[in-house]
C-alpha cells in the first residue's frame, strides 16, 4: 500500500530499488479443514479477511503463498448479482450465469422451471435484472446457485437483503444440502442465523483463525469482544492457593462454568445453595422457594466499586430472572482488596418457571450500573431443574424479583 500516488513513481525510478509501500496481508497463516455435511460459519468484524478467504476458495484470487485444496463442485453467492449482466433479462441471465457455473444447455432447460419457481419473481424474469430491487437480485442469483447440486455451497451475507420468507426458504434449502452429505459455508453478521443454522463456527480476526467451535460458545466470546472489547479468557488462571473459607450449613462444589468471560483479576472458586436454608442435593425446585446462593471469590485486584449480578437462563439461553446490586436491597457492598478471600451471599425468591432446566450465571464489574467494567462473569456455572411450572416466565422478558438481597459476609 502506498500513501500517495507519487510514490509508486518514486519507487520504480529510485535507482537504489528503496520501498515506499507499505506490505498488508488479509490473511495470514490460516488453516482448517471442512468435512462433508458441515455447515460452517465464518464470522468476524469488517476487514478481517471473510470475503478474500472466500474469493480464495472459490478461485477468485489465488493465495500468495500456501495450498488450498477443494474436492468437490463448488457454487458460491459471494457479492450481489456477481456474474450478471445488468443488460440481460432475468432468464437470459439464468442460462448464462448457469453456464459459467458449468451446467449446459439441456441441463438448464431441464431444471429451468424449478429455478423460477425458487426466484418467485413472476413475470419480472422477462425484464432487465438493472430493473430489479436487491431482494429480486439474491432471490435469482441463489436459485440459480443452489440449481446446480453443489458439493460446496458459499453464501457470503447475501441473504441478508431477502424478505423473511425468503430467508426461511433459502435455510431450508441449505439444510436439505447439508442432509445430502455436501459442505456449506456461511458468512454473515446474523448471529442468530449461524447458532440456529451452523454445527461450527469459525472466528477470522486479522487474517487468522483466531477461534474454532461450537457456534454458541465462540458467538458468545465474539459479542463480549465485539460489544465490551474484552478478550476471550480461554481457560481459568492457575491461582495461588488461600486459606479455606467456611460457611454453617453449606455444601460447596467446584465452580465449573461453561466460560469464563473477563480478566483475571478475581477468580470465582465455589458455589453453594440453600433451598429454603437446607443444602440444595437434587437441584429440583417448584416455584416460590427461598433460594440462596453462595459464592466463593478469590480477589488479586482491588475492586473499588464492586456490582455483583446474577441471572436465571432458560434452555434457549434467554435470561428469565435477573438482578444486581442496583436493584436489590441493602447497603453497597464494600471495596474488594488485593488478597482477600470473599463469600458473597444472593438470597431471593424465586417465582413459579415453566417446567424445564435453567442455568444460573453470575457476574462482578467494577463501577455503576450505567458505566462499569467487566472483571469477571461465570456463565452457566449451576443448573436448576423447574418441576410442576406455572406459566409465569416471559420469552420476551425477565420476571421482576423484589424481595432480593446481596452481600457479602
Amino acid at each position: 500500500m502506498y500513501e500517495k500516488p507519487l510514490d509508486r513513481l518514486k519507487e520504480a525510478l529510485h535507482p537504489r530499488k528503496r520501498k515506499y509501500h507499505k506490505e498488508f496481508h488479509a490473511l495470514h497463516n490460516l488453516s482448517f479443514t471442512i468435512n462433508r455435511g458441515d455447515c460452517v460459519g465464518i464470522i468476524g468484524k469488517n476487514g478481517a479477511g471473510k470475503s478474500t478467504l472466500l474469493k480464495i476458495i472459490t478461485g477468485v484470487l489465488s493465495p500468495t503463498s500456501g495450498t488450498m485444496t477443494v474436492n468437490g463442485k463448488v457454487s458460491a453467492l459471494l457479492e450481489l448479482g456477481a456474474g450478471f449482466n445488468p443488460e440481460l433479462s432475468g432468464i437470459d441471465n439464468v442460462y448464462f450465469n448457469g453456464m459459467i457455473l458449468g451446467l449446459s444447455k439441456q441441463e438448464i432447460d431441464h431444471k429451468i422451471d424449478e429455478i423460477l419457481d425458487f426466484a418467485d419473481i413472476g413475470e419480472h424474469v422477462y425484464q432487465p435484472v438493472k430493473t430489479y430491487s436487491s431482494g429480486m437480485f439474491v432471490r435469482l442469483a441463489f436459485a440459480v446457485a443452489v440449481s446446480i447440486e453443489p458439493e460446496i455451497l458459499i453464501v457470503d451475507e447475501a441473504l441478508a437483503v431477502g424478505d423473511v420468507r425468503f430467508r426461511q426458504k433459502a435455510l431450508r434449502k441449505m439444510k436439505e444440502q447439508m442432509e445430502k452429505a455436501k459442505a456449506i459455508l456461511f458468512v454473515t453478521h446474523d448471529m442468530e442465523s449461524i447458532k440456529n443454522f451452523c454445527n461450527r463456527v469459525i472466528w477470522i480476526r486479522d487474517g487468522s483463525v483466531y477461534e474454532e467451535g461450537d457456534p454458541k460458545d465462540v458467538i458468545q466470546r465474539y459479542y463480549n469482544f465485539m460489544t465490551h472489547d474484552i478478550e476471550p479468557v480461554k481457560k481459568a488462571a492457575i491461582l495461588e492457593d488461600h486459606e479455606e473459607t467456611f460457611v454453617n450449613g453449606v455444601t460447596w462444589k467446584e465452580l465449573v462454568a461453561s466460560e469464563l468471560v473477563g480478566g483475571e483479576s478475581v477468580k470465582f472458586n465455589k458455589i453453594a445453595l440453600l433451598i429454603d436454608g437446607k443444602p440444595d442435593t437434587t437441584n429440583i425446585i417448584q416455584g416460590n422457594e427461598e433460594l440462596e446462593f453462595f459464592f466463593e471469590v478469590s480477589i488479586f485486584e482491588d475492586i473499588y466499586e464492586p456490582l455483583l449480578g446474577i441471572g436465571l437462563f432458560n434452555q434457549y439461553g434467554v435470561p428469565v430472572v435477573h438482578f444486581n446490586t442496583s436493584n436489590t436491597k441493602g447497603n453497597k457492598l464494600r471495596t474488594l482488596s488485593r488478597g482477600e478471600k470473599v463469600v458473597f451471599s444472593v438470597k431471593f425468591q424465586v417465582p413459579r418457571l415453566r417446567t424445564g432446566e435453567y442455568t444460573v450465571s453470575v457476574g462482578l464489574n467494577d463501577g455503576t450500573l450505567e458505566n462499569n467494567i467487566i472483571i469477571q462473569h461465570a456463565r452457566e456455572c449451576y443448573v436448576i431443574n423447574a418441576v410442576i411450572g406455572g406459566l409465569q416466565e416471559k420469552q420476551s422478558g425477565l420476571l421482576i424479583i423484589d424481595n432480593a438481597e446481596m452481600k457479602i459476609l
